[in-house]
This record gives C-alpha cells, structure tokens and sequence, in this order.
C-alpha cells in the first residue's frame, strides 16, 4: 500500500512537470548534456536539484533531479520551492534601490538615521556600505555562533536586532575594506519596513515577486509557516559512520547515505528567500528587460562597491560581478544547512542559469558553469582552464609552534564574559594547549600558534588572542577569524551571579564591566509643561561670511541647529540625542550616549502657535544638543527653543555630504608659567577672536528665521519674531547677553554659568536679564607641590574676582530689570547634560535637584518678560528653592 502511494506520488509529479514544459525547450542533444550534469542525482534515496535556463526572455530548460524530501519519496520539480540562502541579497538590495530611487531614503543616509537600535561606532555607517559589505559591522551568524548558538536554533529577526543593539565595535574603519556580513543585510530589510510602513515580505512581494509574476516566491520570516511542495535539505553522512547512524536515510543501500540538515530561520534580509528555480529565471531576465525598476534602478544594481582607497570591488547591489571563460557574469551563490544554491546571468548572452539543491555538497556553482558550457558552448571566447592538479606543498614556515610552559598557561585560566553578547567562556590550561568552555558548545580546544595567540578548528571562533595589561597580566582576550574580528571579552575577577565555576573564597558581587553601556537609555525627566515637544535639524550656510576657524579661503561659515518646539502629534517621544556620530569624525567625547533618546517626537508637525521664540547657545568646544535637559522643558511650556551649533575652538565639524570644517585656526598665547595671567591672555584672545563670530552665528540664525516664518516652511506662522529671547551656557551665554546688548530683535536674556565678553559689560542692555552661577568653584587638582597648590587657588581667587567685578559693570550700565542668581552645591558642568552623564562629576548636589530649579528659574524668567505672566517664582525664589541666593532690580 505504501509502495503504491508512492509511485503515484512519482507519476503525479510527472504529470506536472509535463504541464510545466520550457517555452522554447533546448534541443534534445542539449537536454541530454545537462541531464548528465545531474546524473549523480538522479537516483533512489538522493537529495536532488532544480535547474531553470533562461534565455532571451524565454524559459529553454526546465527540470528537477533527485528526491526534494528524501523520507516521502517526493522528487524534485520545476515547482519544488527552495530556500536559497544568500541568493535573497539580491532581492533585499532591490527593495532598498527602489526607496532610494523614488527619494524615500538615501543610499549614503547613516543606518541611525532609519534604524534607531543600531549603535553609533564613531564613524559614519551608510546604507550604501551594508548593500557592498564595506560597513565593517559584523556578521551575524559567526555572532551567534560565538554566543552558543546552534544555526539550526530557532533565529528570530528580533534576536538579531537585540544582538545588534548591544555591538560596540566594528570590524574596520567603514569603507576601508570588503567583508562579507550577513547582519547588514538583515539591516537593509529592517530599513525597508523601516521606510515604507510595510512588513518586508509585503514590500518584496507587491514591488517585486508580483510584477514578475513569481508566484511561488516569497520572503519566508516564520519558520512555523508550512509552504506546499518544499523541499527539505540533507548532508551527506561521513564515510565509515555506523549503519544505524541517527537519522541517516538509505535509500538505495549501495549508494550513500545522508542526514536531515534541520534549518528553523524567523528572519530575513541576509536569507531566507523560498523560491523555484523557474522564478529566480524570470528574476534574472529582469537585468535584460528592466521591467521591475527600469533602467535608472537596474543601472543602479549592477553598481559595484568603492573603497576608501578608490578601488573597486566585484560586489554590487546583492550580486557578485565575475567572469566564465571570457564572459561577463553576474550572479550569487547561498549555503543555509544543506540547502545550496546559484544563480548566475550573462549578460552577454541575455541568459540566466539557477540550480537549486538541497544536499551539502551539491556543489551549484560548479555545475551550474557546467550547465552554461552546454548551453552557450559556442559563445565562450575562452577555453576551459586545465587543472594543474598535484598535492599541496607545505612551507617550511608551516611548522607547529612550541607549546607555553605550564606557567604560561596556567596565566590565561579564568573567565572571560563578552558585555556585547552577554556570554561566558571559562578557559583551562592543558597539557598541550588550553580548553575553553561554554554552557552550550562544551570544551573547544585552542591550539598554540604565537606568543598569547590560540587557534581552534571552529568556523564561529577561530582565532583567540590574549590581552595584557600594564603589569603584564592577562586582562581579556580577543576573539575573532572569518567575518567577526577582535571581539573583546573582560577577564572577570569576580563572578558572575549563579556562576559555580569560581573557588569558594571568591565571590564578591559581579565587577563593573566598563565596555558595557553604563548610561540608561532614556535618562531625561519627562518635561513638565502641558506641551509634547517635537525635534528637528536644520543646516545653514551664512554666504556673507567667510569661515574664518579654517585655513580653506572658499569656506564659507555655516551653523547646525537643532529645533524644539511645541507639537499636537500623540506619539510617544524618543528622538535620538546624538543625530550622527558621522559629524563628530573621529571624536569619542559622544561615544557612551548614541544609544540615548530624548523626550521628542522626531520631526513631529508644529502646533500652530504662534510661539516666543528662544536662542540657546552652547559651551565653548561643545555643540547644540549638549543642555537638553533645559531645550526640552522649554518647549513644553510653549517656546520655540532654536540652538545654535558654532564651529570653532579647534573643533573638527563633518557636514552631511561628507565634507568638514576643519578648525585649526585658534592659536592660544603661548603659557607665561603665571596661572592667573595665562588665563586672562586666553580670555581675552578669544575675546578678539571668536566670540564676535558667535554673536554673529546667532543674528545670522534670526535672520534665516525670519526668512523662514515669511516662507514656505512647517514653521511658517509658528514663531512669534516680536519675542525673541536667548540663552546659553558658558561662553554661549556670554552670547546671549552680548546679544541683548547689541541687536534689539532679543527681548530678554539668560547666562547660565558664564564669563561675559564683548562691549555688554561696558555699554550694558536695555534689556532684562538674568545671571545664574554655580556655588562651587573649581576643585584643586591633585598636585604634590604646596606652591602649585597655593598658585592655583590664587588665581582662581583673582578670577573669580574679574567675573565678579565684570558683572557688576555690566548691572551698573543696564536700564533694564536684572536678576543675579547663585545656586549652592552646582559647578559648571550641572548647567548641561554633562553631569548626567559623568558619574561623580555633581558631588555636592543631585544633578536632577539642579536642573530642577536652573529649569524654574528660566521658564519663570522668560514667562515674565516675554508672555507677560507674574511668575511669581522671581519675587523670591530663595523660599522655593532653599539653595539659591539670588539679588534683583525690578522696576528701576
């Protein structure tokens, strides 16, 4: 009965495979010689192939070998969907082409932009680079595999991602070089959904799969998804294995034997494509006729990948550029568990070529050359290559190292935890080598190949080599081979909790692990005003003005701003604070915070407004985003908070079309050895030098605002220009009071914390003002000298001193209100979001308790003078906030 079934299950097949015929079939002497390509697969018991030829928009050769589920006697067909495994790329690279295409997102757009979980590596990372493998991210599988997994584990694409967020390094500087990774492919369809609202499968399958009438394909995201008329995949079992080898198949018991190759994927992007050999021919002939992309898309395709260096790469859009006896050919192979696969188009010819198999070593690419040498025998300009054969000769350099004497190794047992995967690894000494151990993989031996370098024979963790500290010590080690290098583990000197493989005597609480991220995700209180708060980046170019920090005479001076701003839009909050790490080239000072989020919904419509309008201006060597705490809170107590971004004080600015300003410019006096007078020297240079180009930086920025309320612009009709004010911090709050003093478009003013500057302290302001101080002065550096130390504080004393007598000057020349407020317990720092940051570096006072009364105070001041509400707060904010000393005149 059994046998029955199955022979009608062979016939049923035959039938559709006869209603499947070629559109123009080969002739039968050419049938013949592909079939004898297959001819190993073509009997009982054995994994088989699927093999479609196209050519010049017609199918010519269609048909199956083999078995496609070995344990059914179900064969394969010209309608056996497969899995094709990196084969997808090219259809993941496609959907990204079209976005790009139609102005949806850019091919040179930082991933951050689209994807906020993807971490900041100090250099920018484009889409362009994660489609040609230049992006230096590591590859996920060879990830997975050092964490403990197993590839036929059950792989979901959220476990990917979650994997992805906790990466704190690349492989390379982006660019700089090729290599082969999955995750960014993984990426590419995460930006897909990312961009069009849609999952990937659907995208794929309207802009793609349907237009090419690919009925059988689809992107295969569930692994709990049954497909009709799959086929299974197979590895074949080793020679010598006993008869009753688990899961081995027999089949014809002379012939070999294989093992179920199991493949339980939930993602897809980098794989994970189910097709028929038949579609993928149709696919290719797209690259002939265009009709999916036209030709702008397709031209785009078959762009290959540019280093850094200027060369170029065989890699394109998800296809690989090569070459067959003289013919060009464009194409891609996939491997997943025993699934293999190849596609190859020559264009030339305007013929494609696909074979599918499901056994591990079906070796596609080599026959699928084959199955072209019949079909185009007469095309080829070249002859096949002779194999110059002969056994592989071994290098005299080829010699096994010595092995570490027992001391050696002994040195490197401990254990070794990866904060980027959240995974363990215990090492061992043994007698010829040393053994690391992990819950999931068991004992891996590492063999010596250099002073504190080990190899193993595992494809996930090839290469091992230790790290030492200053004392020579080991401190960690670094694990890597193939397409995942130097990923660092700590040696603990604790153990992790449940950890049983430490003695007794040692165990104290896990250690601070430093390459973890220490800084919460969303570390800002939620505002209190009644408004949500949106957030968005303008970049402008002032062309009246040459850029004076820079030595290039054609550089003109241009300024970043970021915008918060009150908005009616629901959504939850959680902008990115750092917007592009690219901006900061080679800078680290951002590094512990691109992984933090704000309050602010990202580019969320204005509300209609109209709003007072607010100038904040940063600390000297900082940037626009750096008093967060404050913008935010401002804005949700209905104000357009605009923050200026002034390049200078030496401080490299990367502008998003990849050119920078490069500030080298500022040549500080020479050091006397006197503290005081160095200081003051140092003041007033930049008093000269630079502070008139931040006065001018914020009128410029008025300006550009002016032009855009009478513009067509989402601010247009938002912004109250009749009240203006600003603030700022530091030398940005020098500004702002300069500011109130020489441009009467600025109604009220704030210094937080700042040195004044300018001609303010001499002529004064018309205007009200507001001078806030921290109540802690600079803390003593730690020199051994008792002269150092005395010179030190002495001219802290003298200038403090000078701050004092300059503020005075600057309230005896004012006619407007002024109020002069000291908060006890802050320094400088507690007047931005550094303190929130920096662990320690707010010892006297909370920095949540600071930015709650710098953040009262600066609503109340700017809702008296530019609302016109009583705000009560200034009459005597000393009651309200015991911490503050504050001094007045109101009314004069």
């Amino acid at each position: 009965m059994e046998m029955n079934a199955r022979r009608f299950a062979a016939l049923a097949a035959t039938l559709l495979i006869a209603g499947c015929a070629p559109d123009r079939p080969l002739s039968p002497a050419l049938a013949r010689g592909i079939d004898a390509v297959f001819a190993d697969m073509d009997r009982p018991g054995s994994p088989g192939a699927s093999v479609s030829v196209m050519r010049d928009g017609d199918i010519v050769f269609s048909r199956g070998y083999g078995y496609a589920q070995i344990e059914h006697d179900v064969p394969v067909t010209p309608t056996t969907v497969f899995h094709v495994a990196s084969v997808s790329k090219q259809f993941t690279a496609m959907a990204v082409t079209l976005l790009a295409a139609e102005g949806a997102l850019s091919l040179d757009d930082p991933v951050q932009r689209h994807l906020d979980f993807v971490p900041h590596f100090g250099h920018p990372t484009t889409v362009r680079q994660l489609i040609h493998h230049t992006s230096g991210i590591r590859d996920q599988w060879q990830l997975l595999g050092i964490s403990g997994w197993r590839l036929d584990d059950v792989i979901t694409t959220e476990q990917i991602v979650g994997l992805m967020a906790r990466q704190r390094e690349l492989n390379f500087v982006p660019g700089s070089e090729y290599l082969y990774s999955n995750m960014g492919y993984t990426l590419m369809a995460q930006t897909v959904e990312a961009v069009s609202g849609m999952s990937f499968p659907e995208f794929t399958a309207a802009r793609i799969f349907r237009p090419l009438e690919m009925d059988r394909t689809h992107f295969h995201d569930d692994h709990r998804h049954v497909v009709p008329d799959r086929a299974y995949s197979y590895a074949p079992v080793a020679s010598g294995a006993p008869a009753d080898d688990e899961g081995a198949g027999t089949g014809d018991a002379s012939g070999p034997r294989f093992t179920k190759a199991v493949l339980s994927y939930a993602n897809a992007g980098a794989t994970s494509l189910f097709t028929t050999a038949d579609d993928l021919a149709r696919w290719l002939d797209n690259f002939r006729h265009e009709t999916v992309g036209g030709p702008r898309v397709m031209a785009m395709m078959k762009t290959r990948g540019i280093l850094n260096s200027g060369d170029t790469i065989p890699y394109a859009h998800g296809v690989i550029f090569g070459e067959h006896r003289g013919l060009q050919t464009i194409g891609h192979s996939g491997g997943d568990a025993g699934f293999r696969t190849q596609v190859n188009w020559y264009p030339e010819a305007n013929t494609g070529v696909v074979v599918l198999t499901n056994v591990a070593n079906g070796n596609p690419g080599g026959r699928a050359r084959q199955v072209a040498e019949v079909v185009l025998a007469d095309m080829f300009p070249e002859e096949p290559e002779e194999d110059e054969g002969g056994p592989p000769t071994q290098s005299p350099d080829d010699e096994p190292p010595e092995t570490p004497d027992p001391g050696t190794l002994a040195g490197y047992a401990g254990s070794y935890y990866s904060p980027e995967l959240d995974a363990l690894y215990h090492i061992e000494a043994a007698s010829d080598g040393l053994v690391a151990r992990h819950i999931r993989h068991g004992e891996t031996t590492l063999q010596p190949r250099a002073p504190d370098e080990f190899a193993t024979g595992n494809w996930w963790m090839r290469e091992v080599r230790f790290e030492r500290g200053a004392d020579g010590a080991v401190t960690g080690m670094r694990v890597g081979g193939g397409r995942v290098r130097n990923l660092l583990f700590v040696r603990l000197t604790a153990p992790l909790p449940g950890d049983e493989s430490f003695p007794e005597p040692a165990r104290p609480a896990l250690p601070v692990v430093q390459a973890a991220p220490a800084i919460p995700e969303r570390p800002f209180a939620p505002p209190t005003g009644p408004h949500a708060i949106g957030m968005t980046e303008y970049r402008w170019v002032d062309e009246s003005r040459p850029e004076p920090f820079t030595r290039d005479p054609d550089d003109l001076r241009s300024v970043a701003v970021r915008v918060w701003y009150p908005t009616d839009d629901a959504r939850e909050g959680g902008a990115m604070y750092v917007p592009d790490m690219a901006e900061f080239g080679d800078g680290q000072d951002f590094v512990p915070v691109t992984h933090v989020r704000t309050n602010a919904i990202q580019d969320a419509a204005p509300a209609p407004g109209p709003f007072p309008v607010l100038l904040y201006n940063h600390g000297g060597g900082w940037t626009r985003f750096t008093s967060t705490f404050t913008t935010e809170e401002l804005a949700s107590h209905g104000y357009i908070v605009v923050s200026v971004g002034h390049n200078g004080f030496n401080r490299t600015q990367f502008l998003p079309d990849g050119s920078s300003v490069v500030a080298d410019t500022l040549t500080f006096p020479e050091p006397t050895g006197d503290l005081y007078e160095d200081a003051v020297g140092s003041w007033d240079f930049l008093d000269e030098h630079a502070f008139p180009e931040w006065v001018a930086d914020a009128a410029f920025v008025i300006d550009r605002l002016e032009a855009l309320h009478a513009d067509d612009d989402p601010f247009a009709g938002t912004m109250d220009l009749d009240r203006i004010g600003m603030y700022g911090w530091s030398f940005g709050g020098a500004t702002s009071i300069e500011m109130s003093s020489v441009d009467e478009r600025v109604k009220a003013a704030i210094d937080h914390d700042g040195q004044l500057f300018g001609v303010a302290p001499t002529q004064g302001t018309t205007r009200p003002f507001m001078l806030m101080h921290g109540g802690v002065l600079p803390e003593t550096p730690p020199f051994e000298d008792p002269d150092s130390i005395a010179a030190y504080n002495d001219a802290i004393e003298r200038l403090m001193a000078d701050v004092r007598d300059t503020d005075a000057r600057l309230k005896a020349a004012s006619t407007g209100d002024w109020y002069d407020i000291t908060i006890a317990g802050t320094n400088h720092g507690n007047f931005s979001d550094l303190v929130m940051f920096l662990p320690g570096s707010s010892p006297d006072i909370e920095p949540a308790r600071g930015y709650e009364i710098i953040n009262a105070l600066t609503v109340a001041f700017f809702d008296r003078y530019l609302k016109g509400a009583e705000a009560p707060l200034l009459d005597d904010p000393g009651v309200v906030f015991e911490e503050v000393e504050a001094e007045s005149r109101v009314g004069s």
